[in-house]
């Protein structure tokens, strides 16, 4: 027992000595947390930062040699040198170059794309290749919701509506950044030429393009004044119909006008199409919506729902867009990021939830005390919802690393306040007085409390020196985790005090219900007791109060127009027309004032006789509203303490047994440490035995860089030969559809043959791809285990289908962009290349747990080659360019003007009739100078020839290049790494031919060699603030000692579990350094201050132990019980939908902490003897 006047002053007395201010800082802290909790976007991810650019290129009609000659090798050339470029590889395909540039992870980006735009305006290229596009990838720009419309039959129609309906009204919510509409087909005017019929006229092709460029006009001719009035002056010659443009002249021969419709048709079609979309077995129109940057995905994708769908308010429902849509058509949902993402996000919000009622649930079965319980358990409440405000502040969203760092650091809020209200119960039961029990109690752990959340938070700073997307997810949770811990430590050395001086935390609950409720009745029957309100209160006192309240009242009622009874009159109002005939005789305007006048007076007048009778009705008012007051007070308590006592009961068998075991451990734990610091070598040797034996079974552990993630949505890709057409790949693809759409558990299918011009491509595209999406149900029981049935469903389904010549099943991926693997061969020799690849294919195909191997190298479409004679051109005075333009004009078309359509203006295409141009013999007899008076046919002047052209050239910094890329599974990603390194080691690839992994695999080596050094680093800050606590070298080294331990324990469960060693689990390791030392540093705190107070060696030590014993566990099981729900273990506690991502970091802190915390209790004290004995030794 210490003096008051030394507990007085101080900066952790300030809780005792000024608990309204401590109050009132808590206070604002929580209303600044509602507030920016009802602000904080929801995302299922933190958002990510890809340094990386796509310039796409496209050339209509080009081959891909033609492509990588013309495009790809010139952009290259300009783009290589651009400053932190990492990497750069490029896809030269059929009229389209992709170049994908690669940054290193601190690049400015929009500083990069301005230097690549420069760039690129530097580059030559073909004129009739369109202008590069610079695309940056964001994950956060996939569609929030797809639509499908369908019905009708009418596929011009269904884009029309999709377009002028759905688009327009859907792009003015708030939160919606763009609306696309694909598929279907858009309306096109097409002039069908005949090439031998204009020939015959010798008209040409490009002369009908000029003439429908000059006579489609609307051309603004200036202004005009006549006298006081301007006109403006516009000339208007557009086409208003067919019948305008078949009526077009062309050109005079003599007296005959040739007109556009002597030589072409012209029909209202469609665009050539480049996708087929099929929902549900029927051809569709896909709605795709994005959201703007940093919108709520759930409020958004709720308040289209609602616009589409319509609403309920107050039992009437609003109609959406469906409802105005003709009966024969229907709109089906795809996909929606919302579902999963709410449904995440609720998941962590339950394991939160639930974490911290276990927290607090153990601290009352380890205090047994409801008092003592509730300060503690204010710690976890008060700290979440003042982190909002931090999150907010940082601009941190609501998704599942922030709110997985809040789940995970619930079990370690109530950490401290165990600690600090533990040693001031220790403190009153030595005697001192509640206040200066507090601030003592406070001020002996304050410096280990501050400690050991310091070496918590510590481990987090390492993270800004974690590059990659790791860096980027996992800052948002070491953002949260830090501000909730920091919170918490303010609540336990500032507010836990302040609450314990003035609640009896000592006194213990085992008190009879009868003694309870008699004192309960006791304290509240003053309120009821008759007369005890009137004494209170007092006449004498009370009268101005009275007096006052009723002149308010009274001159209120005045004011608000409720006269006197006897008083009231009928007034003209102002601006009121007096002449108007009234059944009543008015007061007139003039006498208004003086009775306004009068009436204040004798109110004046009337008021102490008011008084004196209003007096007693206030006092009989005033009493009955204290009592019932008092009795609501009363009854309150009545049903508190019923719950408490309910609760007491539930709890009682819990409790014993809770209570038994912690016994057992106090009685046996004593003589176990007395015989453990006898021989702490032997101890020593043995926990170093486990930890460098743990650390060995890593190397037979998989790796991956992150957990699959099952989010209720399966997408194949699906190729076929190439040459396949658009409507073939269709066909088939179709019926793949119907048959999965058939299988139970499935709710909603699409598939889309084809791809769209916009769409950046990953992989091969083409007509002779297609991709399937299938949507399963989310309310079954079982989500996982539905998804893991349909999934081998549908790949059975695929693997009967003869036509399909491979296929890529996969889930929608979280975070990683790359094929689970990928293999670059690499070389300038093209053959070299291609040889090595089908061999290093073949070699590869049997690998264990590789999936779904598929090459970059591909049969290409067939290619008919022309082959111009130069000679020949010149004698008929003919060019190149001429006759290529003319056989582009007549195969591919070009479009010439526009044309008014229904909400927009469509083109005019000007192209060769199919039916006179749908042969190779057709194509050979094109008229190639139509105007001269013998006309040439196409073969005069060139050779043909058929080949197969290659379906895609890809170059690796600048070099040719060939990627195989496969998935796994039933393995990790690591061990099928391994057994691919392990058979390109048996080959011996040619001269100039390079072999690389890469794909996740190069980002999972990335990402682990990154956090691996974070966990070093973390590691070394722990070190340091420990050292700078404790004033000693030695003593952070043997506290340090307890990470290994951890990881041991991390080690033999995640093996006994079969999980891989990943990204999330190393953090999970990071976290982990920072948690343990924490019981260890309180340990060795105690010791030291035992030391300080006269005690040897061994009695510092036990006395150390057996002190904290009951914070160790209870700080131990808290923590552990609080991230038990993060596993998902247990459904009813949170689970299922994104678990895959929190289990491993629950798994690795969870067992690591059990492990260290039972070595800890022994090998900690046995290696301070140790220490003690060789300082005095070396004394």
């Amino acid at each position: 027992m210490s003096n008051s006047s030394s507990t007085k002053g101080g900066l952790l007395a300030m809780g005792v000595l000024r608990p309204v201010g401590v109050g009132m800082i808590v206070a604002a802290a929580i209303v600044f947390g509602v507030i920016s909790l009802s602000k904080l976007p929801v995302d299922l991810l933190p958002p990510i930062n890809y340094p990386s650019i796509t310039v796409r290129t496209t050339y209509p009609g080009a081959a891909p040699n033609d492509i990588e000659e013309r495009i790809t090798d010139r952009l290259e050339d300009a783009l290589s040198t651009v400053g932190n470029l990492v990497n750069i590889h490029s896809s030269s395909r059929a009229e389209v170059s992709e170049i994908y540039m690669e940054f290193a992870w601190d690049t400015q980006l929009p500083m990069a794309v301005q230097d690549v735009r420069e760039r690129l305006d530097r580059v030559f290229l073909p004129a009739s290749a369109d202008k590069p596009l610079i695309l940056r990838y964001d994950p956060s720009l996939d569609p929030v919701l797809r639509l499908a419309l369908s019905g009708g039959g009418d596929l011009v129609r269904l884009r029309d509506i999709a377009e002028a309906e759905i688009e327009r009204q859907l792009e003015g919510i708030s939160g919606v950044a763009a609306v696309r509409v694909k598929g279907g087909l858009e309306d096109e005017v097409q002039v069908l030429v005949n090439p031998q019929l204009l020939a015959s006229y010798k008209i040409t092709a490009e002369m009908i393009q000029q003439r429908l460029q000059q006579e489609n006009l609307n051309v603004p001719g200036g202004k005009l004044e006549e006298g006081s009035i301007e006109y403006v002056v516009r000339t208007l010659n557009q086409f208003q119909s067919l019948k305008d443009i078949e009526d077009l002249p062309i050109v005079t021969r003599g007296t005959t006008v040739i007109k556009l419709a002597d030589v072409a048709r012209v029909v209202r079609g469609s665009k050539d199409r480049d996708m087929i979309l099929r929902a549900g077995g029927e051809e569709a129109v896909e709605v795709a919506i994005y959201r703007e940057a940093g919108s709520n995905i759930s409020a958004v994708a709720k308040t289209v729902r609602d616009r589409l769908f319509g609403t309920k308010k107050s039992s009437k429902k609003l109609p959406g867009i469906v409802d105005d849509l003709d009966d024969d058509l229907s709109l089906a949902v795809l996909s929606d990021q919302s579902v999963f993402i709410e449904s995440a996000i609720n998941e962590v919000k339950s394991a939160a939830m639930f974490g911290g009622v276990f927290a607090i649930l153990v601290c009352f079965l380890f205090l047994r005390r409801f008092a003592t319980t509730f300060v503690i358990g204010l710690a976890v409440p008060i700290s979440i919802v003042a982190t909002f405000g931090a999150m907010y502040s940082a601009g941190v969203s609501l998704n599942i690393m922030s709110l997985g760092g809040l789940a995970l650091g619930i079990g370690m809020l109530v950490d401290n306040a165990i600690v600090v209200l533990e040693s001031i119960t220790r403190c009153r039961e030595e005697g001192d007085s509640p206040h200066d029990a507090a601030i003592r109690g406070v001020r002996e752990v304050g410096s280990a409390v501050v400690a050991s959340t310091l070496t918590t938070i510590a481990v987090f700073a390492p993270i800004i020196f974690v590059e990659g997307i790791a860096g980027q997810t996992f800052g948002d949770q070491a953002l949260t985790v830090v501000a909730s811990l920091l919170i918490s430590l303010a609540i336990a050395l500032f507010l836990i005090p302040g609450l314990a001086a003035r609640i009896n935390v000592s006194e213990s609950d085992e008190v009879s219900w009868r003694e309870r409720f008699t004192k309960m009745v006791d304290s509240l029957m003053p309120f009821m007791r008759s007369g005890s309100i009137h004494r209170s209160l007092g006449f004498p006192s009370n009268k101005l109060f009275i007096i006052l309240a009723i002149f308010t009242g009274v001159f209120s009622a005045y004011v608000l127009g409720i006269y006197v009874p006897g008083l009231d009159d009928e007034w003209v109002k102002p601006g009121a027309d007096a002449t108007i005939k009234l059944d009543f005789n008015p007061v007139p305007v003039d006498m208004q004032k003086r009775i306004a006048i009068s009436r204040f007076v004798g109110l004046v007048l009337f008021m102490p006789f008011a008084w004196v009778g209003v007096l007693p009705i206030t006092t009989l008012i005033s009493r009955l509203i204290f009592d019932i007051f008092g009795g609501a007070m009363f009854l309150a308590k009545v049903l508190c303490g019923s719950l408490l006592e309910l609760a007491r009961l539930i709890l009682y068998i819990p409790s014993k047994a809770f209570n038994a075991v912690f016994s057992l451990c106090e009685r046996v734990y004593p003589s176990v440490l007395r015989r453990a610091i006898k021989r702490p070598a032997l101890i020593l040797m043995f926990a170093s035995f486990v930890s460098i034996y743990s650390f060995s079974i890593t190397r037979h552990m998989g790796r991956e860089l992150l957990p699959d993630v099952m989010q209720g949505e399966l997408h194949a890709e699906l190729f076929y030969p190439a040459g396949n057409t658009l409507n073939e790949t269709d066909r088939i693809s179709g019926k793949l559809e119907l048959k999965i759409k058939a299988l139970e558990g499935v709710l909603e299918t699409s598939v889309s043959a084809g791809t769209d011009r916009e769409t950046v491509a990953k992989e091969e595209s083409g007509p002779h791809t297609a991709q399937l999406s299938v949507r399963l149900d989310p309310d079954s029981d079982d989500a996982h285990a539905l998804e893991r049935a349909v999934t081998s469903q549908v790949r059975s389904i695929l693997n009967s289908e003869p036509a399909l010549a491979r296929y890529n099943l996969r889930r929608p991926t979280v975070l990683a962009l790359n094929a689970p693997l990928e293999i670059e061969v690499v070389g300038q020799d093209l053959v070299d290349v291609k040889s090595t690849t089908f061999e290093l294919q073949k070699l590869l195909a049997d690998v264990p747990g590789l999936d779904d191997l598929r090459s970059s190298l591909r049969r290409g479409n067939p290619e008919l080659r022309i082959s111009l004679d130069r000679d020949k051109l010149a004698r008929h005075s003919l060019t190149a360019t001429q006759v290529s333009k003319s056989l582009r004009m007549a195969v591919e078309g070009e479009a010439a003007s526009t044309f008014p359509g229904r909400d927009k203006r469509v083109d005019i295409r000007i192209r060769a009739d199919e039916m006179s141009l749908n042969r190779i013999e057709q194509l050979k007899n094109l008229p190639v100078n139509p105007e001269a008076t013998h006309p040439l046919p196409l073969s005069a002047v060139a050779t043909f020839s058929l080949a197969d052209g290659p379906s895609d050239i890809r170059h690796i910094r600048s070099r040719r290049a060939a990627i195989l890329s496969a998935s796994t599974s039933g393995a990790s990603l690591g061990t099928v790494r391994d057994a691919v390194e392990a058979r390109i080691s048996q080959m011996s690839p040619p001269p100039g031919i390079r072999i690389n992994i890469a794909g996740q695999t190069q980002e999972m080596e990335e990402a682990i060699s990154s956090l691996s050094f974070a966990l070093a680093l973390a590691i070394f800050l722990v070190y340091a603030v420990m050292a700078a606590q404790f004033e000693s070298l030695l003593q952070p080294l043997l506290i340090l000692c307890t990470v290994p331990m951890a990881a041991a324990g991390a080690i033999w469960v995640m093996a006994a579990t079969n999980t891989p060693i990943s990204v999330i689990a190393l953090l999970g390791a990071v976290i982990l350094a920072g948690i343990v030392v924490n019981n260890a540093i309180v340990l060795v705190d105690r010791i030291n201050q035992n030391k300080k107070r006269g005690y040897d060696i061994n009695r510092s030590i036990l006395e150390a132990g057996s002190a904290r014993l009951r914070p160790i566990l209870m700080t131990t099981v808290t923590t552990v019980l609080g991230m038990l729900p993060m596993t998902g273990w247990i459904p009813i506690l949170g689970g299922a939908d994104g678990s895959e991502l929190r289990t491993p970091m629950a798994l690795v802190v969870m067992s690591g902490l059990i492990c260290a915390t039972i070595l800890t209790l022994v090998v900690i004290p046995c290696g301070y003897a140790i220490m003690a004995k060789w300082g005095k030794q070396n004394a």
